[in-house]
This record gives C-alpha cells, sequence and structure tokens, in this order.
C-alpha cells in the first residue's frame, strides 16, 4: 500500500511477477512428481500413478512383520521364513523396495566420522533418500540405537545427493519402552537433512 501511495508501480509488477514464477515453479514441481519438503521426496511412478517415495518407503515399513508373518506360513508345509536378525530384516525390506525403485543400492560406504566407517543399509539414488535399518534386542536397546542412530544422522548429512534419511527400528521383543520418545527425539529437519 505505501508502494502504490508513492506511485512505485514498477516496484509493486515486479513483486507481483515474481510471486507468481514461485508459484508457478512450485506447481510445475508438483505436477512432474519432483517438489521435495521436510516429509517428502520426489516421486516414482508405479502403475500410472506418481506416489511419494518417502511415503512409499516408509508404508512397506509399517508392513514389513505383516509380509514377514505371512512367509510363515507357506504352501504345502514348507519350511517357514523368519525373520531372525537384523540381516533377515534388511533382505526382506530390500526385496520389497525393488518392487517400487529399479535402483536400490544396499550397504553403501559413507565417509568417517569420529575415526570409524559406517554403512547406508540402503540408498535410493533416484529419488536422493537413505535408509537406516535397526532390529531392537537384547544387546542393542533404546540408548545404544539411539546413539548409533545420532552418529548415523551426523555421517549422512555430508553425503552428496541423500535429501531424507529415513531410519526404521524394529522391536517385535519390545526392548524398546518409549518407541514414541525415540521416534520423537531423532526425528527433525539438520542442516536441510530430514530425518
Amino acid at each position: 500500500a505505501t508502494r502504490y501511495d508513492l506511485g512505485q508501480h514498477a516496484a509493486i509488477k515486479r513483486c507481483i511477477a515474481e510471486r507468481a514464477a514461485n508459484v508457478a515453479q512450485l506447481a510445475d514441481l508438483f505436477v512432474k512428481g519432483q517438489l521435495q519438503t521436510a516429509y517428502s521426496g520426489p516421486s516414482v511412478r508405479f502403475g500410472n500413478q506418481l506416489i511419494d517415495s518417502v511415503t512409499v518407503v516408509v508404508e512397506i515399513a509399517k508392513h514389513l512383520e505383516l509380509v514377514a508373518a505371512s512367509l510363515q506360513k507357506r504352501h504345502d508345509k514348507r519350511t517357514p521364513w523368519t525373520l531372525d536378525d537384523e540381516y533377515d530384516y534388511q533382505d526382506l525390506f530390500g526385496a520389497l523396495l525393488r518392487v517400487f525403485f529399479e535402483d536400490v543400492r544396499p550397504e553403501d560406504y559413507v565417509p568417517k566420522y569420529a575415526g570409524a566407517a559406517s554403512r547406508i543399509d540402503f540408498v535410493l539414488p533416484e529419488v536422493n533418500v537413505a535408509i537406516e535399518l535397526k532390529r531392537a534386542s537384547s544387546t542393542l536397546g533404546v540408548k545404544e540405537i539411539g546413539e548409533q542412530l545420532l552418529i548415523d544422522i551426523a555421517r549422512y548429512k555430508g553425503i552428496q545427493g541423500v535429501r531424507h534419511l529415513i531410519c526404521l527400528v524394529y522391536d517385535s521383543g519390545h526392548y524398546v519402552d518409549n518407541p514414541r520418545g525415540l521416534e520423537k527425539d531423532l526425528t527433525k529437519t539438520t542442516d536441510q537433512l530430514p530425518v
């Protein structure tokens, strides 16, 4: 209003044009399935639909134990497939990721942090997502999981091409007393890396 009263019509027009261009750019990214926020990543095509990549990973994670349970009831009394350790979880999770993502890279090395090297359990380079999977146990409780994930988060934020880090913790033995507390403590955006 002040600029209008002062007759600065060119400045007003420039401001409106810049805002319209920003809205058009966001709309274009949205339509192409490339809009990214702290809680969403680029879209992945599945069938004829574009689906948010972060949502796909989280939904696979939510259903992993149901899928594993269905594999225990096998045809013709065959040996059941069970999730006995963290590697079993990773194997099944990696197989399910391949339904949605063509390029699933398991155990990619990351730079050293505090003198120790580490590996990301999965990297989805086409959507810039890294996934770290932990399984709680009698020897890997909430304290150890929290410490390991904090170190992982610090490592991954420096990796070029990783824009989202998804940390999954499976606790079928109920070793973590307050899972939502652990989730709230670790879910945040740090240095432009949504976790």
